[in-house]
């Protein structure tokens, strides 16, 4: 799908999922750029990442990430804003990383 209100957007995607997913993509007549777009489109639409995290084993290095997402939205519900600007929220996330 091509658009011309479109934006080129330069991720880093783990080798070893990107082969694993491109024949399934493939499969279902879906480039990386739509699969991407309505991933997107439905983090919009549910606010809230539109698929399960739980045991996956992508997250499986970050033990403690929902409950911090749960304690920063109840911080943010409560008004006690913990992160300021996207720099920091960069830095934290940038945490979750190591």
């Amino acid at each position: 799908m091509t658009n011309s209100n479109s934006n080129t957007m330069h991720i880093r995607i783990n080798p070893d999922i990107k082969e694993r997913a491109m024949p399934i993509l493939k499969e279902l007549s879906i480039s990386i750029g739509e699969y991407f777009n309505m991933a997107l489109s439905q983090l919009v639409q549910q606010h809230r990442v539109p698929f399960e995290l739980g045991d996956s084993v992508y997250y499986s290095f970050m033990p403690d990430f929902e409950k911090d997402v749960a304690e920063a939205h109840s911080d943010v519900i409560n008004g006690a804003e913990t992160i300021k600007n996207s720099n920091e929220l960069r830095e934290a996330l940038h945490f979750y990383a190591k």
